[in-house]
């Protein structure tokens, strides 16, 4: 956080934690002017001599000038509440794109290497080279499963955010795999990784290309799964690896 300051942040915490407390007091207080006031009043309407109307007059000047003060207090009690909470909203934030860089993965996603005996972390390096040969256009069985990006024949590299829908009545989770080739067996896919939630148009996981192999055509898959693992719907596109 620029301009971050440790010890002016304990500072704010310590007076957003004490904000009830403040507030509390400066009502009472707020209640005991009231009633001083009143006194005030009925010492006016009584008194007989000058010096008795200004020693009156200053007491309520004292008063209106602590009643400020009280509103003051409370302002900037609420001002340092409100910075207190940005500052938290701010850090959590920071924190939360902190984990998602140094995971490589989507948000509340996680990777199930129970799924695949081949997993990210062993899939460089052990996959054929694929052969020359692309399809056209995404292999979707119903719109329960389908790839929005990378589209057909994108080259990845790098960091690449895999799009799409998954949405099922039964589905258990989603799994993301890849398999050279543009019609490869099922036992020639990789897994990528697996989430249990339903995304409907957005982000399905994200995986580094650089960490599949050689350069070359492949096969990415997204599968929706119900409670056994059986595949509900299938989506699949020819992209080409460049490495």
């Amino acid at each position: 956080m620029p301009g971050y300051n440790p010890a002016m942040s304990l500072i704010v915490e310590y007076i957003a934690g004490l904000a009830p407390w403040i507030y509390a007091l400066c009502g009472l207080s707020a209640l005991v002017y009231l009633y001083r006031v009143r006194s005030i009043r009925t010492e006016r309407l009584q008194a007989i001599f000058a010096l008795e109307h200004e020693r009156a007059a200053r007491a309520t000047a004292g008063v209106v000038t602590s009643v400020i003060g009280l509103l003051v207090v409370m302002g900037l009690t609420y001002f340092i509440s409100n910075v207190d909470q940005a500052m938290a909203e701010e850090t959590g934030a920071e924190t939360l794109v902190e984990a998602r860089t140094e995971s490589g993965s989507a948000p509340g996603l996680g990777a199930d290497p129970g799924l695949n005996p081949v997993d990210e972390t062993t899939a460089a390096g052990q996959v054929a080279t694929p052969p020359e040969d692309l399809r056209n256009v995404p292999i979707c069985e119903d719109e329960s499963a389908s790839l929005s990006s990378p589209a057909v024949a994108d080259e990845l590299a790098g960091r690449v955010a895999v799009q799409g829908t998954a949405v099922h009545d039964d589905l258990a989770s989603y799994v993301i795999d890849i398999a050279p080739g543009s019609d490869p067996a099922d036992q020639d896919f990789t897994l990528l990784g697996r989430a249990y939630n339903t995304v409907r148009t957005g982000l399905l996981w994200e995986f580094d290309a650089s960490a599949i192999g050689l350069s070359g055509p492949y096969t990415l898959r997204l599968s929706v799964l119900d409670a056994d693992d059986a595949p509900l719907a299938t989506c699949s596109v020819a992209v080409r690896i460049v490495n």
